[in-house]
């Protein structure tokens, strides 16, 4: 399996992000969704009494989100019916979920943008905290950018292995044979197949399964977010860090970090 089909998945990023700013900054309703081309569509939706939110696909310059957008920062109306600096291209489901105040947040990354983060209250006399609103979106930028990250430095290590070495599945799946075959001659074989396989670093140093482990460790994931990234277990997460670290005559996942950069194997 590629790596790149392993991503988590970015819309419930935005969905977990919504709730919270719900709860956080006070608002009736929060919504938003992801850049698709050029447009921006409404996927996510918390306290939305109709679906009609989702028929909002955002572009440049329309509505409160393509100001937000063209001004590349956080926009807000205090009373979005006779707001006069945005245009109306969305009244029909803006005001029939009967928003008086609206914010919005843009998701950006590396100066690009990359989604939409709303916040609606429909009590007039209420204040709309923007502030939680705005440091959420914050929060999935920078989700979104370590997963971009992620996934460049996967398909870099993916494209200049995949000649060199057998499939890593080959491994998992003799990993997992042996776990389940009642044949404990061959599930021996197998885990000593493994086993090697394990301990077999370029230059007695690192695998390039290793190597994936460790680059994903030093960009700050846990075990389990590693072992869904590269279809491995956690258990055979911390196998592959435990051979790492005494590869490498080290105590720690950082230690193992640096000592493999200071040797060139990272």
């Amino acid at each position: 399996m590629h790596p790149l089909t392993l991503r988590p998945d970015d819309t419930e990023l935005v969905r977990q992000g919504a709730r919270s700013a719900r709860r956080t900054a006070g608002a009736s309703v929060v919504f938003g969704g992801l850049r698709k081309d050029d447009g921006v569509r409404v996927t996510v939706t918390v306290g939305a009494r109709t679906k009609e939110l989702e028929s909002i696909v955002v572009r440049r310059s329309l509505g409160l989100g393509g100001a937000a957008w063209d001004a590349q920062k956080p926009l807000g109306v205090a009373d979005y019916r006779s707001a006069d600096t945005i245009s109306h291209d969305f009244d029909a489901q803006i005001l029939g979920e009967d928003i008086a105040r609206l914010t919005v947040a843009p998701i950006i990354v590396d100066r690009r943008l990359r989604g939409l983060l709303y916040a609606g209250e429909r009590d007039p006399a209420r204040s709309l905290h923007s502030e939680p609103l705005i440091a959420i979106a914050k929060d999935i930028a920078e989700e979104l950018r370590i997963r971009d990250i992620v996934d460049e430095r996967l398909k870099v290590r993916h494209n200049a292995t995949a000649r060199r070495e057998p499939p890593e599945e080959l491994w998992q799946s003799l990993s997992r044979i042996a776990d389940t075959t009642s044949d404990e001659g061959a599930a021996r074989e197998l885990r000593t197949l493994f086993h090697a396989h394990l301990h077999s670093g370029e230059n007695g140093l690192l695998t390039s399964r290793q190597r994936d482990v460790l680059d994903l460790v030093a960009l700050g994931l846990t075990n389990d977010d590693i072992g869904a990234r590269l279809g491995l277990s956690p258990l055979t997460v911390k196998s592959y860090l435990r051979t790492v670290m005494a590869n490498l005559g080290v105590g720690n996942r950082l230690q193992a970090v640096l000592e493999a950069r200071r040797r060139g194997a990272l």
